[in-house]
């Protein structure tokens, strides 16, 4: 499953670009911040198990693991487009990034990292 994929369906919809709201509707709030950071802590797993080595207090091992998630949900944000794209590709998917890849270099093994995002 590609990640533009996983990102449509833990949105729940497709293409999110055909369900604009009518000028008489409210326009709901959604917080995109726990559904960004799910997805890239993925990415960013995948990520150190390419570069075992890496350490949290290497300022390039962290630039390098935000840049390629950041990269990663840019794809996937310009795939689905609408709210969820504008706001990947407008920092919510570089937060993410940045929040997600601190955790997942400073946990010392997968089962470490899931529960540092399980509780904020």
């Amino acid at each position: 499953m590609s990640f533009s994929d996983e990102l449509e369906q833990v949105i729940g919809c497709s293409d999110l670009r055909e369900q604009a709201p009518r000028a008489d509707e409210e326009i709901p709030s959604v917080d995109f911040d726990p559904i960004l950071e799910n997805l890239a802590f993925f990415v960013a797993e995948a990520w150190k198990d390419d570069h075992p080595d890496t350490h949290l207090q290497s300022t390039a091992d962290f630039n390098c693991c935000v840049e390629y998630v950041t990269a990663e949900m840019a794809k996937a944000g310009a795939a689905v487009g609408g709210p969820a794209g504008l706001e990947i590709l407008t920092g919510g998917g570089s937060i993410a990034a940045c929040k997600v890849c601190r955790r997942v270099l400073s946990s010392a093994s997968p089962i470490a990292s899931i529960a540092v995002l399980d509780h904020p």
